[in-house]
């Protein structure tokens, strides 16, 4: 199953707002602009998978594309693997890869991205074999398509964080420095103040090659790390600062839009409040999954302060 290009187009336009999508040309500018707007309109979001049976938390195709042409979002596994079937359906030349996070450095590839192929680099316009990285399914924002031809690469500060792309032997690395909202002791120091996010090779990879790392990633009882709490971010469009929520923690980090300094701002929700700040932020995401959820967000939540009360 895939989507149409008429299909693909009718998303890009109307959900997605960008218009030129019907006459400009397939170029690194009309693949920014749906990096960008896939980032603020399908939020990364794991509330849904507290609904769903554990056979059926890895996404079959259909789920993917039901996600993302809603606009209900997902995890890295959808949105990524959505990314890829809507740009492909649109004329790009892609394949998808996969890597793994800092958390699990010794463990198998978990995290689905595509590369494109042949666009015209205007930072290098005599290569004729460009190699663009997509990742829209990210719990944190990457502003553009990351060109994997000619590293290292570090985008402008980005809400109000660095990031850098670069390789180190045969694996190319995502690194952080100043700014990230979470600190993770499980990351890699590279140098320079640098620390590795995550790592990939450019071999291609289906994303059903992550199917039963992921399975076990989703597991909800007992719960895993990853779902022991809710985790939702998008970047809106037009904002210089992302907005997130993990657990009961509201957070923005980036450029507040007054004072224009970077920073990261965090708020306590309590629990009777979480629905209505949820669709206040993230108001694409389905209200009636979140309201069936949210008993199993709340037990997780308080196994996850349970077991932290009884380590500390």
């Amino acid at each position: 199953m895939s989507i149409s290009r008429e299909e693909a187009i009718e998303f890009v336009s109307g959900k997605l707002g960008i218009k030129e999508v019907c006459s400009q040309d397939l170029d690194l500018s009309l693949l920014n602009k749906i990096i960008r707007a896939l980032l603020s309109e399908v939020p990364f979001q794991n509330i849904f998978l507290y609904n769903v049976p554990p056979e059926k938390r890895f996404p079959s195709i259909e789920d993917v594309i039901n996600f993302g042409l809603t606009c209900h979002g997902g995890v890295c596994i959808h949105n990524n693997w959505f990314a890829a079937i809507l740009l492909k359906s649109l004329g790009f030349d892609l394949f998808t890869i996969a890597g793994m996070y800092a958390a699990t450095w010794n463990s198998t590839d978990d995290h689905v991205m595509s590369v494109v192929r042949g666009l015209k680099d205007p930072e290098d316009p005599e290569c004729s074999e460009t190699l663009f990285l997509v990742d829209v399914g990210n719990g944190y924002p990457t502003p553009g398509a990351v060109p994997l031809h000619r590293l290292p690469h570090n985008f402008p500060l980005t809400a109000g964080l660095e990031i850098r792309y670069d390789k180190v032997g045969d694996l190319i690395y995502r690194m952080h420095r100043a700014g990230d909202p979470v600190e993770d002791p499980s990351s890699q120091k590279l140098g320079d103040g640098w620390i590795g996010k995550f790592c990939f090779t450019l071999k291609p990879k289906s994303p059903n090659s992550v199917k039963a790392v992921l399975e076990n990633t989703f597991r909800i009882d007992p719960p895993s790390p990853f779902m022991s709490f809710m985790r939702i971010f998008r970047w809106p469009k037009d904002q210089e600062r992302v907005v997130a929520i993990r657990g009961q923690e509201l957070l923005f980090f980036g450029s507040d839009s007054s004072s224009h300094q970077e920073k990261k701002q965090s708020t306590f929700i309590e629990l009777e409040n979480l629905e209505e700040v949820i669709m206040k932020y993230f108001p694409s995401v389905d209200h009636k999954e979140l309201k069936k959820a949210m008993p199993s967000i709340v037990r997780n939540m308080k196994l996850a302060s349970e077991k932290e009360k009884l380590s500390s």
